[in-house]
């Protein structure tokens, strides 16, 4: 007969005694021999718990981030600095190339004739003085309109944000240029509606402007201001002049 030791007066008794002859305890027995087939499920669940701690996917340890030297560090500074710059210097130019486009459009007069006209804004403004003053400056605007089916210029002129051009309906000599060439002088005319911002070309110095900007050549113009003396604005299509995209052009 196998013996244990009795857990409360620890003395000698049966493993297969109900409770200690001795003091009449009965916790003397093990979990195990007490509740069998708690004993069974218990071992059961361990086992499980065990397997599935064995079987789960072990964390892989972070990759530390590499450590840049100075000279790296520096270097890779400078490479973003300097694609932050051009990035910069792209807008611009896309900006200033957009900017000096020609522009086409088409409209139907009060007589119903249909006129197509074009416009190029100068590279260049100038702040006037009071009472002109303009904080993005004054530009000043080309533009010309063709009848549709005589093709013919109707008009021709130069016009400004802001200012007040001296042009009088007997003197209003002006000057243009067109590239490297010589300044041309020419009498301008004055603005049916007495508008001071305007100035007409005559038909033949019209034609000369017009074959320029198809050549995409840069265009000078000098205007004689009111207390202001001579400025000249410079005009440089991105693209030349198109004459069946502009003949082409439907009214809004």
């Amino acid at each position: 007969m196998s013996l244990t030791t009795c857990k409360s007066c620890r003395k000698p008794v049966a493993k297969t005694a109900k409770a200690c002859p001795n003091c009449g305890a009965n916790g003397h027995r093990s979990f195990m021999s007490r509740h069998p087939i708690g004993s069974l499920f218990l071992g059961c669940g361990v086992l499980f718990a065990a397997s599935v701690i064995i079987s789960a996917p072990k964390p892989t340890p972070s990759q530390p981030l590499p450590m840049l030297s100075a000279a790296e560090s520096n270097a890779k500074i400078a490479k973003e600095k300097a694609e932050k710059r051009e990035a910069k210097i792209k807008q611009a130019q896309e900006a200033e190339h957009n900017r000096n486009l020609i522009h086409y459009y088409a409209f139907e007069n009060d007589m119903g004739e249909t006129i197509k006209t074009a416009s190029l804004e100068s590279r260049n403004s100038f702040v006037l003085p009071f009472p002109h003053e303009n904080k993005g400056g004054t530009f000043a605007t080309l533009m010309f309109s063709k009848d549709a089916k005589t093709k013919k210029i109707n008009d021709f002129l130069i016009a400004l944000t802001e200012g007040q051009v001296i042009c009088h309906y007997s003197d209003c000599g002006q000057r243009y240029r067109i590239g490297e060439k010589p300044a041309v002088s020419f009498q301008g005319l004055r603005a049916a509606d007495g508008s001071s911002k305007k100035v007409f070309f005559p038909p033949r110095h019209a034609k000369a402007i017009e074959e320029a900007l198809k050549r995409g050549e840069k265009v000078s113009v000098e205007l004689l201001l009111y207390q202001d003396g001579s400025r000249t604005w410079s005009f440089e299509p991105s693209e030349p002049l198109d004459e069946n995209k502009l003949l082409s052009e439907k009214p809004r």
